[in-house]
């Protein structure tokens, strides 16, 4: 065991890591207590440092708090509300709410701001060869459309007067390209 001293030379309080502790640990954090906060929770938890050196280093502490991780995002999101419901100061009620909510969505996939959107293969090989097949049978039942004419000038009035009489309309040239 490793005695860690402050600036002052004051010893620190060390704590040997049990699996039992590990456990306590990843409740308190599943609950929404941050890992900088449990170790301010007394005197059986260890120093914020010791704290993150143990997460990096102790893989069932590791696997224990990836596997709280989805909690403390909803505890984040439902303290929220306890925020919101209790705030005497509007705008740090609206820093504290958005800090929260900014983790959680960092945390959780659950409460991000994006939609994963991620395909990983699509295959349409088969539909292709359905419809190649349904065209084969019956070529002239494969297409049954109405054909509009697209290219037909377009009329419009020669003055904002409103007529009936159709001498008026002047036919407006239609470009084939349009996109250029």
């Amino acid at each position: 065991m490793l005695i860690m001293t402050d600036e002052n030379k004051n010893p620190i309080k060390t704590i040997e890591y049990t699996p039992e502790l590990g456990t306590e640990i990843a409740k308190l954090y599943a609950a929404g207590i941050p890992l900088y906060n449990i170790s301010k929770q007394g005197s059986r938890f260890p120093e914020r440092n010791e704290l993150y050196h143990w997460v990096s280093v102790f893989d069932d502490l590791k696997s224990k708090i990836a596997a709280a991780r989805e909690s403390h995002a909803a505890a984040l999101v439902e303290q929220t509300i306890d925020i919101s419901d209790n705030a005497f100061d509007a705008v740090r009620a609206r820093n504290q709410i958005q800090a929260r909510q900014w983790i959680a969505s960092k945390i959780s996939r659950q409460f991000a701001d994006r939609v994963d959107v991620n395909v990983n293969h699509v295959s349409i090989t088969a539909a292709l060869k359905e419809a190649r097949a349904r065209l084969q049978c019956d070529p002239a039942a494969a297409v049954d459309a109405q054909v509009i004419d697209v290219t037909a000038p377009q009329l419009i009035a020669a003055s904002d007067n409103k007529s009936d009489d159709e001498s008026d309309l002047v036919p407006i040239p239609v470009d084939d390209d349009i996109f250029s």
